[in-house]
């Protein structure tokens, strides 16, 4: 997968993917996961707001709205178990129970994640590159008095 946000070589694996062999992993780099890149701080600053952006509570996910659950799925139908205090998500595949209270990753449609990008990226212009917002966007923000 591409990374969205600002990136560069790994300084690990100097962009090979590959690192010292182990049994487990082989020899996938821990620092870029086998990519050969990996955010800088403020790509994972950017990053960190477009994900707090998606969540939402699972009480407030709607039909036809999409949710992240190892990849993004539609809902179809929902079906509250008032029991159990547990809401189920139907996607085309398969069921999701979310407990009351619990948040996940959701947006209406496509235009609405394409949106979230966007803002984040806009958000990572404003960054310094310790993934801090600069003074001069701070400024920007203030209301004058």
């Amino acid at each position: 997968m591409a990374l969205l946000f600002e990136n560069e070589t790994c300084g690990r694996c100097g962009g090979t993917g590959k690192h010292s062999f182990n049994q487990i992993d082989g020899d996938r780099c821990y620092g870029c996961s086998g990519s050969g890149r990996r955010l800088t701080k403020r790509g994972h600053a950017a990053m960190n707001f477009y994900l707090r952006n998606q969540e939402r509570l699972g009480t407030d996910v709607q039909v036809g709205e999409y949710f992240y659950w190892d990849g993004w799925k539609k809902v179809v139908q929902i079906k509250p178990d008032g029991l159990n205090g547990v809401i189920y998500l139907h996607s085309k595949s398969a069921m999701y129970g979310i407990r009351e209270g619990q948040t996940l990753r959701s947006v209406k449609d496509e235009a609405d994640r394409t949106a979230q990008v966007a803002a984040a990226l806009a958000y990572q212009a404003t960054l310094t590159k310790t993934g801090v917002p600069s003074k001069k966007a701070l400024k920007a923000q203030q209301v004058p008095a």
